[in-house]
């Protein structure tokens, strides 16, 4: 296939195209994938009246308590970490 290829410039500005299409999603992909990261962070630090470095310190600590749902503490503390 590649003997076939009469112009190699044709090739290399599809490869090109394809490369910065994949890198253009991808980017949106990881985009949206924060914005959801900090909507949940917003959403636990409204809930529970503290900042997520205040909550994660503590959770590290193990000084938050027993007044937090067990689930809460540890997606707020995954999603913090990332």
């Amino acid at each position: 296939m590649a003997s076939e290829i009469k112009n190699p410039a044709i090739m290399t500005d599809f490869l090109t195209d394809v490369v910065i299409r994949t890198l253009k999603a991808k980017i949106e992909e990881m985009s949206h994938k924060i914005n959801d990261i900090h909507e949940n962070l917003k959403y636990f630090e409204k809930k529970y009246g503290m900042k997520s470095e205040e909550f994660y310190k503590k959770y590290v600590d193990g000084t938050l308590g027993d007044d937090m749902d067990v689930h809460d503490m540890d997606g707020w503390a995954v999603q913090f970490k990332v």
